[in-house]
């Protein structure tokens, strides 16, 4: 591993060291995991939090950026691996707590946008998005609806010794224009 780079177990190794469990103890607790580590937790370890980010692993990959730019807030992350919606039978006693917080004023919905909506059973995603968004800036909640992370059409992870001891390797989204 090199300086700089990041996988799956240097994040949570990070995130371990620098998060707390998120709060209430009950969504911890039904939480996912991934290889034993809770996939839900927040910035600071007091109780009141200032912004949630509610969503699939893409939107896990934003916490670490938010929670460190942020860093007079309590960001909380709240995993699902359904719809962020209130519709997501899994996220019932998420965005209840959500919405009866009123320490929570900021609250940021993404996913896997483009296979999600593909998937039939979220026929209705549009509908839902508008019922949750609606639900929530009644309950006096600033919400975010963000784009998927970036996707690249080449693995990155092969582009670090690219040109050197013979490897070549598409690196650029530029080499397909």
């Amino acid at each position: 591993v090199n300086a700089g780079d990041v996988g799956e177990y240097a994040f949570y190794k990070y995130v371990k060291k620098n998060s707390f469990p998120c709060t209430p103890e009950r969504i911890y607790k039904a939480s996912g995991n991934w290889n034993g580590i809770v996939q839900c937790y927040q910035s600071k370890s007091y109780e009141a939090k200032d912004m949630a980010i509610i969503g699939d692993s893409h939107a896990e990959q934003l916490y670490l950026g938010l929670f460190e730019a942020l860093s007079d807030m309590n960001v909380v992350f709240y995993p699902t691996d359904g719809m962020p919606f209130l519709t997501d039978k899994k996220l019932e006693t998420t965005f209840e707590y959500v919405l009866q917080q009123p320490s929570i004023e900021r609250v940021l919905i993404t996913a896997i946008w483009h296979r999600k909506i593909a998937d039939p059973a979220n026929q209705h995603w549009k509908i839902d998005l508008l019922d949750t968004v609606t639900k929530l800036t009644e309950a006096g909640k600033i919400v975010y609806i963000t784009d998927d992370v970036p996707q690249f059409s080449f693995i990155p992870s092969r582009c670090k010794f690219a040109g050197r001891i013979g490897i070549e390797t598409k690196c650029s989204e530029t080499d397909t224009l």
